[in-house]
């Protein structure tokens, strides 16, 4: 019998097209060579992390950070962590929520692989590089 849904009504892979091909984008994983780690800190506060550098630099980690409007992704170099970054992650997280509100402050490992690319524009700021 011939299907009379129209086009609307009939089941597609078609709906949300661009939803669904960004959500592979996300989802599609190579070879990671770096590790984001995501400082949100609210726009008042000068909360670089830089104590946190010092410490992932000692244990020879190379950091690039990046200022966003929101605070600083700082990816790091996987092949030269030898080390539990993660542990320094969760201390710089609650210094960071210590010196600001808790609800607008985090510090975390940034899985989905989503990083502001430097030079480009995010609600109205000018991504870019730091050297610190």
């Amino acid at each position: 019998m011939l299907d009379m849904r129209t086009n609307s009504e009939a089941p597609s892979n078609f709906n949300n097209l661009d939803t669904q091909l960004m959500n592979c984008y996300q989802k599609c994983k190579g070879t990671r060579t770096l590790i984001d780690i995501d400082f949100d800190i609210p726009e008042d506060g000068e909360f670089i992390p830089e104590g946190w550098l010092v410490d992932m630099r000692a244990n020879n980690a190379k950091c690039h950070v990046i200022k966003t409007r929101s605070g600083y992704h700082v990816l790091i170099e996987k092949e030269s962590l030898k080390f539990n970054y993660v542990a320094l992650t969760k201390i710089a997280n609650d210094t960071a929520q210590s010196l600001f509100d808790k609800e607008h402050v985090e510090v975390e490992v940034n899985k989905n692989a989503m990083v502001p690319i430097p030079g480009t524009m995010q609600a109205g700021f000018k991504v870019c590089f730091l050297d610190i």
